[in-house]
């Protein structure tokens, strides 16, 4: 008998001390990105002319990525995940989503940082402690926790920039603009 509880307990300590959290690691970095782009639109059933507007682009990006999936511990069969977060501001989140129990990860990849009027991140700057729950038909098969800190970096700005643009709504809305231009210089890296 006393051979066969160490025999017992070694699967349990190798399940303890597998990797879980995002695939792209526990360090991520949040890198304010800026710059200023002009786009010339073509005329409108408004205008008779040519418009031109300047915008002022920012945006505050995370790398390696704004999206990556969950990665649960190895040997552990289960259909869905729930993700618990505590950020350092004290602020709290909550996902749940499909689990891949045969690539132990989630489903698809999930929304770490990205905030519009559908979506909500699941980080922020600063510690997130994040608890997990691994359940298989409505029961917990595996619970545990792990952290991702997200560093502030330091600004990059972008050149300069002009573009012609075929659409009369570039001239109204920054978004499709700012994106592209942010695209084109692989957010603020490239002059």
């Amino acid at each position: 008998m006393k051979l066969l509880l160490p025999l017992l307990i070694l699967p349990l300590l190798s399940f303890a001390t597998t990797d879980v959290g995002f695939k792209n690691g526990s360090v991520m970095k949040a890198v304010p990105v800026s710059g200023k782009v002009t786009v010339y639109c073509p005329q409108s059933p408004i205008s008779a002319k040519e418009i031109s507007t300047t915008y002022n682009c920012q945006n505050i990006l995370l790398e390696p990525s704004a999206y990556d999936y969950f990665v649960g511990p190895a040997g552990l069969v289960a259909d869905h995940f729930t993700l618990h977060v505590t950020r350092e501001d004290g602020s709290t989140r909550a996902k749940t989503d499909k689990y891949d129990g045969i690539q132990t990860r989630s489903t698809s990849m999930m929304n770490l940082w990205i905030s519009t009027l559908f979506q909500r991140p699941l980080l922020k700057k600063g510690r997130n402690k994040i608890s997990y729950t691994l359940v298989q038909d409505k029961t917990a098969v595996g619970q545990g926790e792990f952290e991702v800190l997200v560093q502030e970096e330091p600004a990059r700005e972008c050149p300069v920039s002009q573009y012609v643009s075929k659409d009369p709504v570039d001239c109204n809305s920054a978004y499709s603009v700012c994106e592209r231009y942010f695209l084109q210089y692989n957010n603020c890296t490239l002059n």
